[in-house]
């Protein structure tokens, strides 16, 4: 069983990360520091003819994810709502549902 931790803070060895590491003390685990990668923000292209696709680490990542049985995220709560870090990725999931890239 692989795990994968996503951390979304941007402070490492913040309180998430303590808890995330303590959740998976003892298993062998992938772990990934948002913070450590760039991943651009979503863009709306659902009205254009051609979709670019932004230079970033998201697709290195998600392959990442993807090998995993089990995702942990791990994010700091700010103003009752996950960090931008976590957001954005999470964003960009729903992007790739639409994607046709091929590599």
């Amino acid at each position: 069983m692989g795990i994968a931790v996503i951390y979304g803070s941007s402070r490492k060895n913040g309180n998430s990360d303590q808890l995330a590491n303590l959740l998976v003390e003892g298993f062998e685990a992938d772990k990934i520091h948002l913070s450590d990668y760039n991943i651009e923000p979503i863009v709306d292209y659902r009205h254009s003819e051609k979709e670019p696709y932004p230079n970033d680490d998201y697709h290195h990542l998600i392959e990442r994810v993807k090998a995993q049985d089990v995702l942990v995220f791990a994010t700091p709560i700010y103003w009752y709502g996950a960090s931008g870090l976590t957001k954005t990725f999470i964003d960009r999931w729903s992007q790739s549902l639409r994607e046709n890239k091929t590599e």
